[in-house]
């Protein structure tokens, strides 16, 4: 096939004009990536045990949003121990289950046998 000289000067404008798109795409993305980073530090957050619930949203409500995206480090009041991994599993494990708690109202019946 014979391609002639103005449709292919239009091809490499085209071509150009799509890779300068394809640069700047590809700045924005890096630009957008390294905003998602984790940011250094420790979320630090302190409850008791026996108000897992209040104590934790009183605890986040009080984080700027770029605190809550740092490494999660729970400590329980009164108690000793360093968190790699398993007291902050624990406090998932509680908040889960007092979160769930009829006592707060989260789910109501819609019938005697179905929770909604």
């Amino acid at each position: 096939a014979v391609v002639s000289t103005q449709s292919g000067h239009y091809g490499r404008v085209a071509m150009i004009r799509n890779k300068r798109g394809l640069v700047q795409k590809l700045k924005i993305l890096r630009s957008e990536l390294a905003k998602l980073q984790t940011p250094s530090g420790y979320c630090r957050i302190e409850v008791t045990r026996e108000e897992v619930f209040e104590d934790s949203y009183r605890e986040v409500m009080s984080l700027r949003v770029r605190d809550l995206r740092k490494r999660l480090m729970i400590k329980f009041r009164g108690e000793e121990g360093l968190d790699y991994g398993g007291v902050a599993r624990e406090w998932l494990y509680l908040l889960s289950h007092e979160m769930l708690n009829p006592y707060y109202g989260p789910f109501q019946y819609s019938r005697e046998d179905i929770y909604t």
